[in-house]
């Protein structure tokens, strides 16, 4: 079964170990699928082997381990794995031959593999993670790189032809993480993780040697969090770790001591508009001072366990008021572990995450015999919105087709994640628009800007501001003709559904820009008024200046690369200039399927997507009021020491010409 996202390498375990020994690779439709998807889908393709990650695996577990009844070899690994988990697999899978995968990005999805007997030892307190895989080298080394003995902790290095080149565009970190190989040829990979070897010759994973640490399949560096969380001004100290107060649930949690204590502040809100999703901590402690140890340090031991009676910042707790939302609280305790909710905390304000959100689902279809879609958590996500939809008993759907208005799904459910795990209120028949409001509105009149939310926060307005997601970067996009007229379409369906009358203004930066615009046109077409759009550094469609900005392209392409070349050794360079030569040589569709893609420009897929989709679209002149904004430095493919030239005054309207008929 293939479920595993392509960015994630597990994904080239199950496609290419299903397709290179003939087997059949089944594509899993759901991105997180619930016990039931499996099971369904099991039993529908007749699955014999499959891969899930601990987190994923531990939650199928808690639901209904039979669900996995059928699978002869499941693997399963990413982090440490529950004992008691796969106790209970076991028990349950007598048929099912489990194995624990270990092995990071670097050494190309496993280095490591542990068959897990059908009994366990009582004593045992971690499943190992076995020996090295064919191919594979694993050294245990001390800080002087010297092998340690049997039941010593140390260092894993890997070796092997599984192994890496390095970090694309970071030659400092891949010298300091890639090592020449002192027992051997090639070199050995720096892990960064602990283990030791057990007397049956099994390793045994210990922990990470720094303060990186891996939650549900992510891996994060804790001392990041609190980088952003120091530069709020309230801050005074924190410190941000990851608690584990009830087995198998790993959160991470910030304490934080304030400049000013009597002021309530959230926190969460500040983290949201600088860091992904995944890592917001769950819970926020406030302490009067970091508790330090006899040698200064900082206490770790002796922070306290968050309060969960605590109840969501910006919410009035509300008791429930009927036997649904009665039911729909006890639900939510068990699966969050806290003492009390109300019944309009947020789900994930409150700790709740994806795989939460799977446990959520199952919870609610045993309870009420109501199955309710998983992407509706992320536009109703309290018990207040929850039972409402029970109670009406009715679910209407919008179908594929009016929902994604001819696009393919996978694109569409790229513009549902978009919106995912975002502040704000969510508006439209799909949720795909965030209202977000500025503290001091000085205007009823929305302006809506496509691209992600952090950026709209930096235009810092003083109107409400609806975030719509622009196109996804899905390579499937190629395949539309006309992409950016067809994703406008669906925006302004969606914009029109949540505000119907009135006028519109609306913004985006590079290629979203073309997407305002034609919604823009959409709408004037319709009757409707627009007071302004903005670009911001939108290209026009002159020839003159195509030509231009295209040779200009090619010229900072040259120095990007004279730059990358400056900075690498004789060998080096004679490999990358090589490269780049056979790939000139070669079929541009054949290069896009190969595996090594180090030897890519930075973002180079993102921008052949992003730049057919640019090149088919016509826009027509448009009769409205226009703010063009140019930025007069253009970095080149990522690269901050290098910028494209200033065109801008020589194209003082970017290319746009006579297009703009308006203002």
């Amino acid at each position: 079964m293939q479920m595993a996202p392509i960015s994630f390498d597990a994904a080239t375990l199950e496609i290419w170990g299903a397709l290179l020994f003939g087997a059949q690779c089944v594509l899993f439709p759901s991105k997180v699928p619930t016990a039931r998807d499996l099971k369904e889908a099991i039993q529908k393709y007749s699955i014999t082997t499959m891969w899930l990650t601990s987190a994923l695996f531990n939650s199928v577990i808690d639901t209904d381990p039979k669900a996995l009844e059928g699978v002869c070899q499941l693997l399963t690994g990413g982090e440490a794995l529950s004992v008691n988990h796969i106790e209970r697999a076991i028990k349950a899978l007598p048929s099912t031959q489990i194995i624990n995968g270990y092995g990071p990005t670097e050494s190309t999805t496993f280095a490591c593999c542990y068959q897990i007997p059908p009994q366990l030892d009582n004593s045992i307190q971690s499943i190992p993670i076995g020996k090295p895989i064919g191919n594979t080298q694993i050294y245990i080394l001390d800080s002087f790189l010297q092998p340690v003995p049997i039941g010593i902790s140390g260092e894993i290095y890997i070796g092997g032809d599984g192994l890496a080149r390095g970090y694309l565009n970071r030659l400092e970190l891949t010298e300091e993480r890639f090592i020449p190989n002192p027992f051997g040829s090639g070199k050995l990979y720096k892990s960064g993780d602990i283990a030791r070897y057990r007397h049956d010759g099994n390793i045994e994973y210990i922990g990470r040697i720094d303060n990186q640490v891996k939650i549900r399949g992510f891996r994060i560096e804790l001392g990041e969090i609190e980088s952003v969380l120091s530069q709020n001004p309230n801050v005074q100290s924190t410190v941000v770790t990851v608690r584990e107060d009830i087995p198998s649930d790993k959160r991470i949690v910030a304490y934080v001591v304030t400049e000013d204590k009597s002021q309530e502040f959230d926190l969460k809100t500040f983290l949201q508009d600088r860091l992904p999703s995944y890592m917001i901590p769950s819970a926020f402690v406030f302490l009067e001072a970091m508790p330090i140890t006899p040698n200064g340090k900082i206490d770790y031991r002796s922070l306290p366990a968050p309060d969960t009676t605590i109840v969501q910042l910006g919410t009035e707790f509300v008791l429930p008021s009927n036997p649904t939302e009665e039911l729909l609280a006890k639900i939510w305790t068990n699966i969050l572990r806290v003492e009390r909710v109300g019944i309009h905390d947020n789900f994930f304000a409150l700790g709740g995450h994806s795989l939460l959100s799977v446990r959520l689902v199952a919870e609610i279809e045993k309870a009420f015999n109501f199955q309710i879609p998983l992407s509706s958590l992320f536009k109703i996500s309290t018990i207040a919105e929850i039972a409402e939809l029970i109670c009406e008993q009715t679910q209407e759907p919008i179908s594929d087709e009016d929902s994604s208005l001819g696009l393919n799904l996978d694109d569409y459910r790229a513009l549902l994640s978009h919106s995912a795990g975002k502040t704000g209120l969510r508006l439209g028949k799909r949720g795909l628009i965030i209202n977000t409001l500025p503290d001091s509105p000085t205007s009823t009149k929305p302006f809506v800007w496509i691209g992600e939310g952090r950026t709209s926060k930096k235009l810092k307005l003083t109107r409400p501001v609806y975030v719509m997601p622009g196109a996804s970067l899905s390579i499937s996009m190629n395949s539309y003709d006309n992409y950016i007229s067809r994703i406008s379409t669906l925006l302004v369906d969606e914009l029109l559904s949540a505000q119907p009358d009135g006028s519109y203004s609306l913004g985006g930066w590079c290629y979203n820009g073309l997407v305002a615009l034609e919604m823009a046109q959409q709408l004037q077409n319709m009757g409707k008024q627009v007071d302004l759009v903005s670009l911001i550094d939108t290209f026009g469609k002159s020839k003159f200046f195509e030509l231009a900005h295209s040779i200009n392209s090619y010229v900072g392409s040259l120095r990007f690369h004279l730059f990358r070349l400056s900075k690498m050794s004789l060998r080096d360079k004679w490999h990358y200039i090589r490269a780049r030569f056979n790939r000139s040589q070669s079929d541009p569709d054949k290069l896009k399927s190969e595996t090594n893609r180090e030897e890519y420009e930075f973002d180079q897929e993102a921008f052949d997507v992003l730049g057919k989709a640019s090149r088919d679209y016509v826009p027509k002149p448009y009769r409205g009021n226009i703010l063009l904004i140019i930025g007069s430095e253009q970095i080149v493919h990522g690269q901050k020491e290098i910028k494209h030239f200033d065109l801008s005054w020589l194209f003082p309207s970017f290319g746009w010409g006579n297009l703009f008929k308006g203002n």
